[in-house]
């Protein structure tokens, strides 16, 4: 099976686009929310796969259509789609200042070694919770 892998971004005007290129052809969209912007995008695929089977292209929009998308999240949209991470306690994981993760939020660029730590940090919370049991 194929895998499309799409960046989301928070934009400028506090929307989230969606890029990727998957068989040559790129791959937008865009939305309001995190959860618009996918819907979007995935009519964005079926239109990319209308124009290979203009085109005669069967196996290639065939193969778009049947792919799975892996999504990459800018930390606006990451906060934005998971409304359960709570920021300010968040940032007591990380070295990250409330300060830094408000600019991130906003869009300011991340530099690539904070990306790691950020996702670290999810990535251990995520274990500690896969790790809960309730009675």
């Amino acid at each position: 099976m194929n895998t499309i892998t799409a960046h989301i971004e928070g934009t400028k005007s506090k929307g989230f686009a969606i890029y990727a290129t998957a068989f040559d052809s790129a791959i937008a969209s865009d939305g309001a929310t995190v959860a618009e912007a996918q819907a979007s995008f995935r009519e964005a695929i079926e239109t990319t796969a209308l124009s290979y089977e203009e085109t005669g292209d069967n196996d290639i929009a065939q193969a778009l259509r049947e792919a799975e998308v892996e999504y990459i999240y800018d930390v606006s949209a990451l906060f934005s789609l998971f409304k359960d991470l709570n920021a300010s306690q968040f940032i007591k994981r990380t070295s990250i200042s409330n300060e830094t993760l408000r600019q991130w939020r906003a869009g300011q660029k991340v530099p690539k070694h904070r990306l790691q730590e950020v996702e670290s940090a999810i990535h251990q919370l995520a274990e500690e919770l896969r790790a809960v049991r309730l009675r």
